[in-house]
C-alpha cells in the first residue's frame, strides 16, 4: 500500500547516510605516487598512451596468476546464483502466500536473522581467526549446497501457506547461520589472500568482474524465466517455482570453483605459509603473515 513512500524514503536515507559519510570520514596519511605517475604529459597521444599502459597493467597484474582467476570467478558465481532472488516476490505469491503473509515472513525472518546474526558473531568471530577464514569460507560454500536443493522441491508440489512460513524460517535460520560466517570470514579472507602491495587494485578487479557480471545476468534470468514459462506453460506463474533451482544449479559451479580454489590456496602454502603470487616483483611472491 506504501510501495512509493518507501522507495522515496529509502532513498533519502540512503543519500543522507552516504553524504555524513562522505563529510565526517577523513582521508588517512598516504606516501606520494612514484615519480612517473607526477609527470606532466605534454600532449593528449602521450596522455592516453599513458593511460592506455596503465589500464593494461591493471589487468595483467590482477588476472596474473590462476589464484586470482579462481578467486575472483568464485566471488562472481556466487553473485549470479543469487540474481534470481529479483523475482522472490513472486515466487512467494506462487507459493499460495497473500500479501499479509508475505510482510509477516519477512518480517519474523528479518527478527529471526537480526538475532542469529549477533548471537554468531560473537560465538565464531575467534574461531574464524583462529581456524582461518580461507578455509571457513571454502566450508560454508559446499555445506549451503544441500540446503539450496531443498528449495527445488516446490517443482512437485505446494504445501499450506502456514506449513510455507514455518519452513521459511527454519531454513532463514539454517541460511542465516552460514551465510554471517561467511560474512565475517569474507573481509579477512581478502586481507590474508590478496598481495598487500596492490590490495586496493585487486578488490576493484573483483568488484568489476563481479558487477559485470551480476549486471549481465540480471538482464538475462528474466528472459531465462519466460523462455520456461514458454516451454512449461503449466500456468501463468509456475515458472516462478524455478527462482531456487537457478540458485542450486548455479551453486553447483560455484562448490566446485570453491574447491579447487582451496586446493590452489593450499598449493601456494595454504594457512601456515601462504604466498601471493607477485609476478611484477623480483621476488615473484609476497609472504602474508596469517593468524
Amino acid at each position: 500500500e506504501y510501495y512509493s513512500a518507501i522507495f522515496i524514503w529509502s532513498a533519502v536515507l540512503y543519500g543522507i547516510g552516504m553524504t555524513a559519510s562522505c563529510l565526517l570520514i577523513k582521508e588517512g596519511e598516504y606516501p606520494l605516487p612514484p615519480p612517473e605517475d607526477l609527470v606532466k604529459h605534454k600532449t593528449l597521444k602521450e596522455d592516453l598512451a599513458a593511460r592506455y599502459a596503465k589500464f593494461i597493467s591493471f589487468f595483467k597484474e590482477t588476472f596474473s596468476h590462476r589464484f586470482y582467476v579462481m578467486r575472483f570467478s568464485l566471488t562472481s558465481l556466487s553473485a549470479v546464483a543469487g540474481a534470481s532472488y529479483t523475482f522472490g516476490y513472486f515466487f512467494n505469491r506462487e507459493m499460495g502466500l497473500n500479501l499479509e503473509q508475505i510482510g509477516r515472513l519477512g518480517g519474523i525472518q528479518g527478527a529471526v536473522t537480526l538475532v542469529a546474526t549477533f548471537i554468531v558473531t560473537i560465538l565464531f568471530s575467534v574461531l574464524i581467526d583462529r581456524w582461518h577464514p580461507m578455509r571457513i569460507s571454502i566450508y560454508m560454500l559446499i555445506l549451503m549446497l544441500p540446503l539450496q536443493l531443498g528449495g527445488c522441491v516446490y517443482l512437485f508440489g505446494l504445501l499450506p501457506p502456514e506449513t510455507f512460513i514455518m519452513i521459511g524460517v527454519i531454513g532463514s535460520v539454517a541460511s542465516c547461520v552460514a551465510g554471517t560466517i561467511n560474512g565475517i570470514a569474507g573481509l579477512p579472507m581478502q586481507m590474508l589472500t590478496l598481495p598487500k602491495t596492490r590490495f586496493g587494485q585487486f578488490c576493484a578487479a573483483q568488484a568489476l568482474l563481479r558487477s559485470t557480471c551480476t549486471t549481465i545476468v540480471g538482464l538475462l534470468v528474466g528472459v531465462c524465466f519466460d523462455l520456461i514459462h514458454k516451454v512449461m506453460p503449466i500456468s501463468e506463474t509456475f515458472h516462478y517455482r524455478f527462482v531456487p533451482v537457478w540458485v542450486f544449479v548455479w551453486s553447483i559451479p560455484t562448490t566446485i570453483l570453491a574447491y579447487w580454489t582451496y586446493r590452489e590456496w593450499g598449493r601456494l602454502g595454504g594457512y601456515r605459509n601462504f604466498a601471493a603470487p607477485t609476478p611484477w616483483l623480483e621476488e615473484k611472491t609476497e609472504k602474508l603473515e596469517q593468524p
